[in-house]
């Protein structure tokens, strides 16, 4: 996170979803998830990956994009988006052995 700020923002929306009843991903722990801030797994939805913005007006499209096609090939278990072919997987585990 870029500021103090937009971290506490993150940090309010993780433990949001805890409270829920959700579990949440904070991305900046860790160099897998390089697109969104947090992803929140519900008991009865897919995963969401949310960008968290201070200023909603800061929201870019394409980065929102980016976002969405990364979930749904994920979801759907196709190929990733990009140029970079290094950065795309087209192989995914069975349902049954993912967690």
């Amino acid at each position: 996170m870029a500021c103090k700020e937009g971290l506490r923002a993150a940090l309010r929306r993780v433990e949001a979803a805890r409270e829920s009843g959700s579990f949440a991903i904070l991305h900046d722990l860790n160099n897998c998830l390089p697109i969104g801030d947090v992803t929140v797994f519900g008991p009865d939805r897919p995963p969401v990956t949310e960008e968290i913005k201070l200023n909603a007006e800061r929201q870019d499209p394409a980065r929102l994009r980016r976002i969405h096609e990364a979930r749904e090939a994920l979801w759907n278990r196709a190929p990733l988006p990009g140029d970079d072919p290094r950065r795309r997987s087209t192989t995914w585990p069975s349902r049954s052995r993912r967690a």
